[in-house]
């Protein structure tokens, strides 16, 4: 049997659900035994996560709820999340959850541990837990030393080893890796293999490790996307940028510069030219920056929504919109193969001289800026495309499609489950036979 352990709730809408939903369908598919192991939705979940209940049955006999208690401290947590300005507590308050209880706030490590005492595991079972939360890489490590299974982590960020989470706080991060670096250690250790999304991130692991890791990118959301519904031209030109906005992203404002330098240098009427944030309400930065530059006018910032309604707004774009995540540049985001599948240009202000730069460049798809004035530039070469009524469209064939998908991805994880687990199986028959 492979367990697969969720992050979060499966009932609340995030990136983290579609990369191991793949995960599952793709196990499946393939004739593996799978159960997903998800917590029940817990008082916040909708704010903590930056998503939304979902809308789709996820009534499934292979999905099993972990249940979890609503307590005082839970829904304290909840509020603190919720209001940017105490966000310092609710780091520290996680912190101490961390070093002192071994357990994130939003992960029920008690329930797991119940679960698997009356569901005990054998030897040829195989847990697969994507982290972060990293309390549950913690625990999975736990049970596979307890029951003697196979474990794989599925790194969807770094722990210790790799770049500060985005929108962290310094002194507090290295308190996490000072806490951290020994139980991620004992984890690797453990683990018959590992995932992480992409290869500048895996090339952060110490080499003793590197054997096991192996990379799984995050693929494009391809059955969200209706091709047909992708528009060549639109009679507004139109900037999308697609899911959860970060500070550290708004810490560069050249892209907002520019865009009030290009509308008045173009005379350009509301109406004509708009930018669209998706699902990026609950930064309260961003309406400031927009406020600043005088760009209320044309913008809208929409809720969290469901991906096949984001898909659908996406299909109208011209242009997508890339904002560098402050300094890092090994992360590597769903959005961006999103972008890819959604066949536009894509337009990077300020490069971050890492994945996505190269990936832009590497796959024709855009514009990698390196200072205003080029930013300037690309911003009146798409207007001018828009002008003379050409095409936005950047056509790929369904090979590059299947490629950059989590099909693709998830079909990776498939063949590396059957070389770590059948193979280990076979050649335990193999030395019965001799």
């Amino acid at each position: 049997m492979i367990y697969i352990l969720a992050p979060f709730s499966l009932s609340i809408n995030t990136t983290s659900k579609n990369r191991i939903l793949s995960f599952y369908r793709e196990l499946k598919a393939n004739g593996f035994e799978v159960r997903m192991l998800s917590p029940a939705v817990q008082d916040g979940d909708t704010i903590y996560l930056h998503g939304t209940r979902s809308t789709e049955s996820i009534e499934n006999e292979d999905f099993i709820f972990l249940s979890t208690e609503s307590t005082l401290v839970s829904r304290f947590a909840s509020w603190l999340s919720a209001r940017s300005k105490f966000k310092i507590i609710w780091y520290l308050l996680n912190l101490y959850y961390l070093i002192f209880k071994g357990s994130d706030l939003h992960y029920p490590v008690s329930a797991l541990n119940a679960f698997f005492t009356s569901h005990a595991l054998g030897k040829d079972d195989l847990l697969i837990a994507s982290g972060p939360p990293f309390s549950l890489f913690k625990a999975a490590a736990s049970l596979a030393a307890k029951f003697k299974c196979k474990l794989v982590l599925d790194y969807r960020d770094p722990w210790t080893y790799g770049y500060a989470p985005i929108d962290s706080r310094l002194f507090i991060d290295k308190l996490k890796t000072l806490a951290g670096r020994s139980q991620e250690d004992k984890a690797l250790k453990i683990a018959a293999f590992v995932n992480c999304d992409s290869a500048s991130v895996k090339a952060l692991f110490p080499k003793r490790f590197q054997e096991k890791v192996n990379v799984i990118l995050n693929g494009a959301n391809l059955s969200a996307i209706e091709t047909d519904k992708i528009v060549d031209y639109c009679e507004v030109f139109r900037i999308v940028y697609l899911g959860t906005i970060y500070y550290d992203q708004l810490e560069d404002e050249t892209f907002f510069a520019c865009a009030r330098d290009f509308i008045q240098r173009n005379v350009v009427v509301p109406g004509k030219f708009e930018i669209v944030f998706v699902g990026a309400s609950k930064n309260i930065k961003l309406p400031i920056l927009i406020k600043k530059y005088n760009l209320e006018p044309y913008t809208i910032i929409t809720h969290r929504m469901d991906i096949e309604k984001a898909m659908d707004i996406a299909c109208t774009a011209s242009v997508f919109l890339h904002l560098r995540y402050g300094t890092n540049t090994e992360v590597d985001t769903s959005k961006h193969l999103d972008y890819l599948a959604l066949q536009k240009w894509i337009l990077l202000p300020v490069t971050d001289h890492g994945n996505v730069a190269s990936s832009i460049i590497s796959n024709k798809a855009g514009y990698v800026c390196n200072n205003t004035k080029e930013c300037m530039t690309a911003l009146e070469d798409l207007w001018a495309i828009f002008e003379t009524g050409g095409g936005f469209r950047i056509k790929r064939d369904q090979e590059f499609l299947y490629n950059i998908s989590r099909e693709a991805e998830a079909a990776k994880l498939v063949e590396i489950v059957r070389q770590h687990v059948l193979k280990e199986e076979a050649d335990v028959a193999t030395g019965l036979l001799k």
